[in-house]
This record gives C-alpha cells, sequence and structure tokens, in this order.
C-alpha cells in the first residue's frame, strides 16, 4: 500500500529557496510556450501532493479547479503459463479508500494547467486521436503513456542542469505538505489531501518541518515581547 511506503521512506523537503527557484523556472519556460510536459508537471506536483502513479494516470476529464483522483498509472506484471513475459501499463483504482480523493488547486496552477491543456489537446489532434475526458492529462509526443523511468530521468537532468540539489520527486509531494503547514494548515486537513489513510504517516512530514516552524515561531513571540 501507498502509505506503507511512504511510512518507510526518508523524508526528504525541497527548502523554500528550492522551491522558489524551481517554480520560477517552471513559469518562466511556460511563459516562453514550452510544450513540455515537464514544467507543467512539477508545477502540478507542488500545487497538488499528487503520488507519481496518481499524477501520471491523471486523465483530461478529472482535472479541472480541482482533481478528482480515481485511477493511477501503474506496470502490471504479464503472465504466460504462470511465467512473467513482460509488463503492461494499467489504469487501476487505488487500493485504499483515502487516496480516492478531491484536491483543491490554486488559482495559479488552474492557469497552468489550463494552458497545457491546449497543447495537449493540439497534440492529439496532430496524431489523429481525440482528447477527450478519458485521455491521459500527460503524454509522450505519440500520445502514449509516460514511463516512470523516463519522468526520473527528465527530473535528474532538470535538477542538475539548473544546479538544484537531487531529491526524488516524491521530494515535491512531501514540500507540498510542508508549504501547507507553514501556511497554518492543520494536520487533519493535510492528511486528507495526501489521501494518507493514517494520520501518523502525515505527522511524520509535520515532525520533519517542525523545528523550523518552532523556529519561526519563537522569533514571531521575541518580537511580540520586545
Amino acid at each position: 500500500m501507498f502509505d506503507e511506503v511512504e511510512e518507510n521512506e526518508d523524508i526528504e523537503i525541497f527548502n523554500n529557496e528550492s522551491i522558489d527557484k524551481i517554480v520560477r523556472i517552471c513559469h518562466l519556460k511556460i511563459d516562453e510556450g514550452t510544450n513540455d510536459y515537464l514544467y507543467y508537471m512539477i508545477l502540478l506536483e507542488l500545487g497538488s501532493g499528487l503520488r507519481q502513479a496518481e499524477i501520471l494516470g491523471l486523465q483530461n476529464g478529472n482535472v479541472n479547479n480541482e482533481i478528482k483522483v480515481k485511477k493511477q498509472l501503474q506496470k502490471i506484471k504479464k503472465f504466460k503459463n504462470k511465467e512473467c513475459v513482460g509488463y503492461e501499463t494499467k489504469l487501476i483504482t487505488p487500493k485504499t479508500l483515502n487516496s480516492i480523493r478531491t484536491i483543491e488547486l490554486p488559482n495559479v496552477i488552474i492557469d497552468v494547467i489550463n494552458k497545457y491543456k491546449i497543447i495537449q489537446e493540439q497534440k492529439w489532434i496532430e496524431q489523429n486521436k481525440i482528447f477527450d475526458e478519458n485521455a491521459l492529462l500527460f503524454t509522450s509526443s505519440t500520445c502514449t503513456a509516460l514511463d516512470s523511468s523516463n519522468l526520473l530521468k527528465r527530473w535528474k537532468k532538470f535538477l542538475k542542469e539548473n544546479d538544484i540539489e537531487y531529491k526524488k520527486w516524491h521530494s515535491l509531494r512531501h514540500s507540498y505538505a510542508s508549504l501547507l503547514f507553514q501556511m497554518g494548515a492543520d494536520i487533519k486537513t493535510v492528511q486528507e489531501l495526501l489521501g494518507h489513510a493514517d494520520i501518523n504517516t502525515t505527522s511524520q512530514i509535520y515532525v520533519h518541518v517542525f523545528p523550523e516552524t518552532r523556529k519561526q515561531a519563537v522569533n514571531l513571540l521575541n518580537r511580540k515581547l520586545m
């Protein structure tokens, strides 16, 4: 299960300086008119906290002013005579009910995704395909599902080219949660937005960012008591 994986991994979060740099680069590329999915996907990840399989499995009709998380993209083993003969990519329903959720989006992210949808629709037309509600939002140049390993390569290259310390793609999800905590969101709200079945999973992220928020709180108290 997703939560079990998250509970066993190290919590990595981009600091605010790195987040500002990532956001600035993505907006710059988008303003220049790029049709590269990566920049749009990074901003959507920072504005929604989706799991990698969830963002790869997003369908056009489920992303508007909010995201309705209903499916995820997974590689499934193919068997022949009980022997694995390869893999196939499928949209599957999340394993936990908490993962099926609605995520409200910031207005700036809504604008970014609306721009990307126009680009995607044109790409699908060029491939003689229909960009309908069931179409995947993020796809390859031939309108096929993106491979997670290719996304990882693109992500590593993005960080290296822009002189940003490497952290896993999943760190964008943790950074989303960190930003919510910094903005004063309560832990229950963050749990629901992330789709955690157990609030203890969410609290691990909170504990990770707590020293910094605690320092900020003490500094605020200092100013009040002067």
